[in-house]
């Protein structure tokens, strides 16, 4: 069962360079994440990237350091998909998720820095959930639709359902999907999650 929670606070309307951001958690910032390498500077420690294609396998990595596309602060960043046209055979989907535990009774807010780099052709989707115990919720959904100039400010709650009595362990999931034209990828990174102060 997936169940489409409304995005919150969404999107800061300045680019990274500006440093401009829109907070709509605010007092979820006092306190630090619960997420490790959420820039991803020390590569792919903490995360898992795997992918799902028909004919040869991607051709980055899903977090990189490539010149291709620029990262939102450092050197590394998440980059899904976009491998679609060129030869490189690749369709179906490219994904990175980690695993975190939850305090009781606790509420959270996912944090990242998101571009959906500008459509060149074909379709993509970029889906983000939290799943546990075989339940899937869906956090954000974006397509060709949404493509924007630069890396923009993302925060959503985790669901009122993931707040037990005791720890939980929930997989946070970046997933893109795409056809076997698309060549624009969607970037990723500073990836954080925030217990919310007095929850």
């Amino acid at each position: 069962m997936r169940r489409r929670l409304r995005r919150i606070a969404i999107i800061s309307a300045a680019l990274a360079s500006t440093g401009l951001v829109v907070f709509g958690a605010p007092s979820a910032e006092a306190t630090s994440s619960v997420i490790y390498n959420g820039g991803f500077e020390d590569g792919e420690s903490g995360w898992m990237d795997s992918w799902s294609v028909i004919g040869s396998s991607p051709h980055h990595h899903a977090i990189n350091n490539g010149l291709r596309y620029r990262s939102h602060t450092g050197t590394w960043k998440a980059e899904l998909g976009g491998e679609g046209f060129g030869g490189y055979g690749f369709y179906g989907q490219q994904s990175i998720s980690r695993t975190v535990t939850l305090d009781p009774k606790t509420s959270y807010v996912l944090s990242y820095w998101l571009y959906v780099t500008p459509r060149t052709a074909g379709f993509r989707q970029l889906e983000v959930t939290a799943s546990v115990d075989g339940q899937v919720y869906q956090l954000d959904y974006r397509t060709n639709k949404d493509a924007n100039t630069g890396y923009e400010r993302v925060q959503v709650h985790l669901p009122q359902d993931l707040v037990s009595t005791t720890e939980k362990r929930v997989k946070i999931s970046f997933v893109a999907k795409e056809d076997d034209v698309n060549t624009s990828p969607f970037l990723i990174d500073d990836v954080a999650l925030f217990p919310v102060e007095g929850s």
